[in-house]
């Protein structure tokens, strides 16, 4: 659970990483399941999750404990987790907000 904007905040931080740069990235996610969405914002993953993630990538993003891997807090702080249900009529109260990138999963697929 919140596999896809940790792999985004990942990736975001190896792309700057290797270019040298620094930014201060926050993301926003959704999910219309409260449940999920706990799950999520623990970042706790079993071997069974994370068996296809490559070892350098392991030792840098993930600390082994008990029968599970965390996510460092380094990306865990940059993502924010938030109910919403994007059938409600106010769905573009979000764009009030400041964002430079929009990024849309799982959208439609159940």
């Amino acid at each position: 659970m919140g596999e896809e904007p940790y792999s985004v905040a990942i990736l975001i931080h190896e792309l700057l990483r290797k270019e040298g740069l620094m930014m201060n990235l926050h993301m926003f996610a959704t999910d219309i399941d409260a449940k999920i969405l706990e799950g999520a914002k623990k970042a706790a993953y079993p071997l069974s999750s994370i068996e296809n993630i490559k070892y350098r990538l392991l030792n840098r993003y993930f600390t082994p404990a008990g029968d599970c891997f965390w996510l460092v807090p380094e990306i865990r702080d940059q993502v924010a987790f938030s109910l919403y249900d994007m059938l409600d009529k106010n769905i573009w109260s979000l764009r009030k907000a400041s964002s430079e990138i929009s990024i849309w999963c799982s959208a439609g697929t159940f």
